[in-house]
């Protein structure tokens, strides 16, 4: 089991604090300028959705102490093909764990992790031949990602899934939209 990390924006400002402490040590003992922690870029897709849960980002920085800027990305885009940017919002459905997670997290994915233990968990998981073996696969890469590699799962939306009054036979929590087609009947065929 993996414990949450739970919020805490006094405990995050200092830790910031100390890290700067320690920065300013550093570049004092070499005889340095001190960096200083530049403007975060935060790049999004377009939509509303993200829109606004980068907003909310952006004002849980500010709480910190943290300036932070958005940066919308073009609609063609799934992330930006220059370097001008920090952290990068992402909308992402993992439908199939077992499948997604390496599209997410491996080298080739969206995150192009060089981690060389997360990436031979991925291939462990993509050989795996039974459920019991995937989740104990997904649990140790779900530790490796929580430990090794930054990327911060918000919340999960709830998809809904709107049909006709007569359609019998539909899953009332269906993973995909089309779970089950085949026991579909129209109200008049069941009848």
């Amino acid at each position: 089991r993996i414990d949450v990390r739970s919020y805490d924006p006094r405990h995050a400002r200092t830790l910031m604090q100390l890290a700067q402490v320690e920065i300013n040590a550093v570049a004092a003992k070499r005889k340095e300028k001190a960096p200083s922690l530049h403007e975060l870029v935060l790049a999004y897709p377009g939509s509303d959705i993200a829109k606004t849960a980068c907003d909310e980002i952006v004002a849980q920085f500010k709480i910190i102490g943290i300036n932070c800027v958005l940066r919308r990305l073009m609609p063609d885009e799934i992330r930006p093909a220059d370097s001008e940017w920090d952290l990068l919002y992402v909308d992402c459905v993992m439908a199939e764990p077992t499948i997604d997670a390496g599209r997410l997290l491996g080298s080739d994915g969206l995150v192009g992790s060089k981690l060389p233990h997360l990436n031979l968990a991925l291939r462990q998981l993509a050989e795996t031949t039974s459920w019991n073996e995937a989740s104990i696969r997904l649990q140790a890469i779900h530790q490796i990602v929580a430990d090794d590699v930054t990327v911060i799962p918000l919340w999960q939306l709830v998809d809904y899934l709107a049909h006709r009054p007569g359609l019998k036979g539909i899953l009332n929590e269906p993973v995909t939209p089309y779970d089950d087609i085949e026991k579909w009947r129209l109200e008049s065929e069941v009848n």
